[in-house]
């Protein structure tokens, strides 16, 4: 039997639309053993492998050779940003996407501003650029009480996600594509290409999206906060 690498575990939990918490309980394996897997923390056991492949592969998943990941005879386009500023890598696709597909701007959840632009502020700063002169808008989920709300209001609305639905799973949803975001170290980004793995976790942000509240600022003392976080 083939043994499915990282990579393909982590697209075929996303693209089950498990939480780490379903997949360790499918797996009959602790929450803190999934984790260290996805996080590549230490050298995963070949029966832990093999627990956690079983569990996917008995959810209607196959695993091809090479990065592929099969469901329900579809094909999956996996690819891996593990090398350079795998930000600006990103946050690039993000917006060539977006505009091939006319997509209005990226979606965002379980994220923190400040994880991302300490790996790559530059990259950050260049991103906010980008998507103001394209006149894209992005739509970010962030923890309840989290003021570190970098992006301007004109290209990012914030929403505060109750402490209790917020994850430690982070994603971006974009076009046809869901990224996987690995802070690390090292960081990583897993990019999945498929329409209906999109569409599924486009309902599951548009769920916790109408769960979440708008910040309790002004549209100026965003603009302010923003500036101070990170001047463009």
């Amino acid at each position: 039997m083939q043994i499915a690498t990282l990579n393909q575990i982590r697209a075929a939990r996303a693209l089950l639309g498990w939480t780490q918490q379903d997949l360790a309980r499918a797996a009959k394996l602790s929450l803190a053993a999934v984790n260290n897997l996805e996080r590549d923390a230490s050298n995963p056991r070949l029966r832990t492998l093999t627990q956690i492949q079983s569990a996917l592969e008995a959810h209607g998943l196959e695993f091809q050779n090479g990065p592929g990941v099969r469901l329900r005879g579809e094909i999956f386009n996996i690819t891996t940003l593990d090398n350079g500023d795998i930000y600006q890598q990103l946050f690039a696709d993000i917006l060539q996407t977006c505009i091939a597909q006319n997509f209005a701007g990226a979606c965002y959840m379980n994220v923190k501003d400040d994880d991302f632009a300490s790996n790559s502020l530059e990259a950050f700063r260049a991103s906010a650029r980008d998507l103001r002169r394209h006149s894209l808008c992005e739509r970010v989920l962030v923890e309840e009480g989290d003021k570190n709300l970098m992006f301007p209001p004109d290209i990012t609305h914030y929403r505060w996600l109750p402490k209790a639905l917020f994850g430690i799973s982070p994603f971006a949803l974009y076009g046809t594509k869901l990224a996987l975001l690995l802070w690390g170290p090292p960081s990583r980004a897993v990019i999945i290409e498929s329409p209906s793995v999109a569409a599924s976790y486009a309902r599951q942000f548009e769920f916790f999206w109408q769960q979440s509240k708008d910040p309790p600022f002004s549209k100026k003392e965003l603009f302010e906060i923003s500036e101070k976080l990170l001047p463009l």
